[in-house]
């Protein structure tokens, strides 16, 4: 970052581009005196690993779900004997719980807050013990797609059930 001082707001006081430049030209360059990050362990890299693969394969059942359900619609219309049947139970039990909304909030708040007990404030290293509960906490709380429930009046209940205070009429 060659200008830190410089923002937005410069953007639209300087908007011809010659302008901007000669701005650019007299702010001081300085840089900034920061340390430079120091790469992580080989452990923390291995343990990120499994847990994407992990959330990858949360995705993959729920692909599977949607196969196993478009497969059993598409069976009513032309049935081949070559194609497998999944039972009903199975499709249905698999999308109340990689599907529906109550199982998503509910499974990505208990990970959440499994991965995240114990956590306090403070400095804590990078590529930690802690940096990686709550790597994972976002990770698995993604993978079961919680992140599209905010915005909605869903995101108070997911607040509730994170451990939040949130009043009776607030709207998140």
């Amino acid at each position: 970052e060659r200008h830190p001082g410089l923002s937005v707001a410069d953007v639209y006081r300087h908007p011809v581009l010659r302008h901007l430049a000669d701005h650019l030209d007299s702010l001081a360059t300085t840089t900034a005196a920061g340390r430079p990050a120091r790469p992580v362990p080989r452990r923390t890299s291995v343990i990120q690993f499994c847990v994407q693969t992990a959330a990858y394969g949360v995705a993959g059942l729920r692909a599977l779900v949607g196969l196993a359900a478009a497969d059993d619609v598409l069976g009513w219309f032309a049935p081949h004997a070559w194609t497998p049947h999944t039972s009903w139970w199975l499709v249905l039990l698999g999308w109340l719980v990689l599907f529906s909304t109550p199982a998503r909030c509910l499974i990505g708040a208990a990970l959440a807050r499994t991965l995240t007990r114990s956590v306090t404030t403070g400095a804590h290293p990078r590529g930690g013990t802690v940096h990686l509960r709550l790597w994972s906490a976002e990770r698995a709380v993604a993978a079961f797609g919680v992140p599209s429930l905010l915005g909605t009046p869903w995101a108070a209940r997911y607040a509730r059930v994170l451990g939040c205070t949130t009043g009776r009429d607030v709207r998140l």
